[in-house]
């Protein structure tokens, strides 16, 4: 790693819709993005002349080829990208900040060298809500009692809306439909995140079971992009801890924004949160009480900031999402698109 700048100096790849957010949300913590990069010739020249961003790539091996050493890389390109990024940049021994999923493929992860000490983080962002923080924080106390069961739900609806754009038209979304780009299409997008919750608040993921569906569309292509990713899928998991659990994703939920929930029962009490009817709490019931209490949450240090504390040469929370936690997400993907694709025989009642 090159010594710390002032000015912390990054590298972006990706310059769609989340690269635009890491832009806006790093230049305002005072890095300076040096260059970007993108596949697509159009969307980088538009995206570096909006951001003012001086130096810019068609291929992400000559940006890091001409630009390391540098004080890190976002990594905000399609899931398929991922790793090889990724792997040159632990190469380079450069700090990552990569969005979700991990991967585009499990198999894809073996290309990793999984013990390298380069500061890695996987950006699984629910755990920056202060909701998150105080669930987490009651189950550690025990709260709860011994956990039992849970369940929780990602519910999108943009397949049938433009709230967040259109994937008829516009490639930032439109990739994420293509099974060649995003493998595990709302798997990876949406269900990575319900995953990271349940190890991040319960235990580590021991058993996943699940089935996905792909609507139609009335097409098979929307430009270059197939329409063939999954776009909804439900799941059965058991903790190594032995809890166990239902959760489901899905962007073909008509009427839904971005609702992430999740309810948790254990011997002694249960919680729940809604985040997007409520970022800052949740409502604990205990076993002993009449009637739930809504408590508020402190809001954590960010996975962002933690990056940004990563590369300023400072100690990050120690639960920070890295390389161990992004490969147990990706086995738990991988866990469901395998046993949908099994198709295994179900009994009739």
């Amino acid at each position: 790693m090159q010594p710390r700048s002032v000015t912390p100096s990054l590298l972006l790849i990706g310059c769609g819709f989340m690269g635009s957010h890491y832009q806006r949300l790093y230049t305002r913590y005072g890095c300076s993005i040096s260059a970007c990069c993108d596949p697509t010739p159009e969307k980088l020249h538009e995206f570096a002349d909006r951001h003012g961003i001086p130096e810019r790539f068609i291929d992400y091996r000559e940006l890091l080829d001409t630009k390391t050493p540098v004080d890190g890389i976002i990594i905000a390109a399609p899931d398929y990208l991922h790793i090889p990024v990724l792997s040159l940049a632990l190469a380079r021994g450069v700090p990552v900040m990569c969005e979700k999923p991990f991967a585009g493929s499990l198999a894809d992860c073996s290309a990793l060298p999984m013990d390298s000490e380069v500061p890695v983080v996987i950006n699984f962002s629910k755990r920056n809500a202060p909701a998150v923080e105080v669930a987490k924080r009651f189950i550690d106390e025990g709260a709860l009692g011994e956990i039992i069961t849970f369940a929780g739900g990602y519910d999108q609806g943009w397949i049938h809306s433009k709230e967040y754009g259109d994937w008829e038209t516009e490639s930032p979304w439109a990739w994420r439909l293509d099974s060649r780009f995003a493998p595990a299409g709302v798997v990876g997008d949406l269900g990575s995140h319900l995953f990271d919750l349940v190890e991040h608040l319960i235990a580590p993921a021991a058993e996943v079971r699940g089935q996905t569906l792909v609507i139609d569309k009335g097409r098979e292509r929307v430009g270059r992009y197939r329409l063939d990713s999954p776009d909804a899928f439900q799941a059965l998991v058991r903790t190594d801890s032995g809890a166990a659990g239902e959760l489901r994703a899905s962007r073909i939920a008509v009427g839904m924004s971005d609702r992430i929930w999740m309810e948790i029962f254990g011997s002694k009490g249960s919680l729940r949160f809604d985040l997007e009817a409520d970022k800052s709490r949740v409502e604990f019931q205990d076993a002993d009480a009449a009637a739930p209490r809504l408590i508020a949450g402190e809001k954590p240090v960010s996975t962002y900031r933690n990056f940004l504390a990563l590369i300023q040469g400072a100690a990050a929370d120690p639960t920070t999402p890295g390389l161990a936690e992004g490969l147990r997400n990706q086995r738990c993907i991988a866990a469901v698109l395998n046993s949908s694709a099994e198709r295994q025989e179900a009994l009739n009642v």
